[in-house]
């Protein structure tokens, strides 16, 4: 009788070779548990900024603006899914300005990669999109600050709608120090290939949504109405060896998300 080396069986698993199968895996587990979220459109919001990929104990831990706090299931763990489950309808009264081409009004059914399509012009009585290239998905960012210069215009432009305001930060790649910015990974495992620990990986997204935070305060400070600050999914930090954010895997660092409802500015 052969006798297994679990420790070995447990490193492998680790192992990039077998996070397919790993991944497969917990899908199949992840499948026969019902999962159930909150609807965006059953929430009162007339500004919803959402913040991509940002896990709930990160934005509890660096928010310093003042407002309700509240923790809330999404009902996706991918921004597609989250799309695809939250907007179901045509919704004339809103407008979405987006830097991720699934919401994109000629690039949206390019970027899907899921059996369900999401087209937003079927969705959305205004898109503005200011992706560039291939979008956050294949390493390229659009930093906070130029989406805040491109909200408040945006704003100004349909004073009637109710608006979505989709920063691409926390989401890799990060952008907190000129080394990274060299460095601009799609995936945690090119950047542990690099030579960062966890750790420091942890830090860069904290950092980069500290640094997230400065902009997202300008732009509600000039928005009217009620705004709500959120996120469309969390993100996995190596829990139960899950990195970033795969789909349908409802563990609680991926559908635990923010609900800050953003206190009067004096």
């Amino acid at each position: 009788m052969i006798r297994k080396n679990w420790h070995m069986v447990i490193e492998n698993v680790k192992k990039k070779r077998f996070d397919i199968f790993y991944k497969a895996l917990l899908y199949l587990i992840f499948k026969l548990k019902k999962h159930e979220g909150f609807k965006v459109m059953e929430e009162e919001w007339d500004n919803m900024i959402v913040l991509d990929s940002c896990r709930y104990d990160a934005f509890e831990e660096v928010n310093h603006i003042p407002g309700k706090l509240e923790k809330k299931t999404s009902q996706g763990t991918t921004t597609i899914q989250w799309l695809n489950q939250n907007f179901t309808e045509y919704h004339d009264d809103i407008a979405y300005l987006s830097t991720v081409n699934f919401v994109h009004p000629e690039k949206s059914s390019e970027a899907n990669y899921q059996t369900k399509p999401f087209n937003a012009r079927e969705h959305f009585s205004v898109i503005e999109n200011i992706t560039e290239g291939d979008g956050i998905e294949k390493g390229k960012h659009i930093d906070a600050e130029q989406t805040t210069k491109k909200a408040l215009e945006f704003a100004k432009k349909h004073p009637e709608k109710r608006k979505i305001i989709h920063y691409t930060p926390p989401h890799l790649p990060f952008t907190t120090s000129k080394y990274v910015e060299q460095h601009s990974y799609d995936t945690y495992e090119q950047y542990l290939r690099e030579g960062y620990s966890w750790e420091q990986l942890k830090k860069e997204y904290r950092e980069t949504l500290k640094k997230t935070f400065q902009e997202v305060e300008k732009l509600t400070e000039q928005l009217d109405g009620k705004t709500i600050i959120t996120a469309d999914h969390g993100e996995a930090h190596n829990e139960y060896y899950i990195k970033n954010h795969p789909h349908s895997i409802y563990i609680k660092p991926l559908t635990e998300i923010p609900w800050l409802e953003v206190g009067k500015h004096d």
